[in-house]
């Protein structure tokens, strides 16, 4: 119930927005962002944020950023767990994408749940920006270095990032 609650508002959000993702419906990347935190909910135990409440952030975790919703609209739907890590992997203002990154990474990082999604959404991206030959994997691959060490604690999340690393061709120094 909550999740389909999520999916309908987030969906409905970015339509009145008039979104889209590489020319299809903006809910075609939902989805795949929503399909990475399946692929990856093994990760997930003893968060603070249970696994429904993660798959609501993940249909929402652009909301906030690209539509004129604000945080108080979205906690009346979803709740203040979810509109937290919404919010928590929302892009600052900056003047471009490095200055945006260093100015919102830091609240991503002080949430397990939070770092989960916005690797979830960086996974999504990557795939299909590498796939479809995309001008973007070039900008995730610059950013990449950058995107890690601001984000990666330890062994958190290891099967997300060795992913991350083999789609970039990454490897530490």
């Amino acid at each position: 119930m909550m999740i389909e609650k999520a999916k309908s508002y987030a969906v409905h959000r970015h339509s009145i927005a008039n979104q889209t993702y590489d020319g299809k419906p903006y809910e075609t990347h939902l989805s795949e962002v929503v399909n990475v935190v399946e692929e990856f909910k093994h990760l997930i135990r003893g968060f603070s944020e249970n696994y429904e409440q993660l798959i609501s952030a993940a249909w929402n975790h652009d909301v906030l950023e690209d539509t004129d919703t604000s945080y108080g609209d979205l906690e009346k739907v979803v709740g203040t767990v979810v509109a937290d890590l919404v919010y928590r992997v929302t892009n600052e203002l900056g003047k471009n994408r490095i200055e945006r990154g260093m100015k919102t990474y830091p609240k991503t990082r002080e949430s397990h749940g939070a770092t989960f999604l916005k690797l979830s959404d960086r996974i999504a991206n990557t795939r299909r920006s590498k796939r479809n030959g995309h001008r973007m994997f070039k900008a995730y691959t610059k950013e990449y270095p950058t995107f890690r060490y601001a984000l990666k604690r330890g062994v958190l999340f290891a099967d997300m990032w060795a992913h991350l690393d083999e789609l970039y061709g990454y490897e530490e120094d």
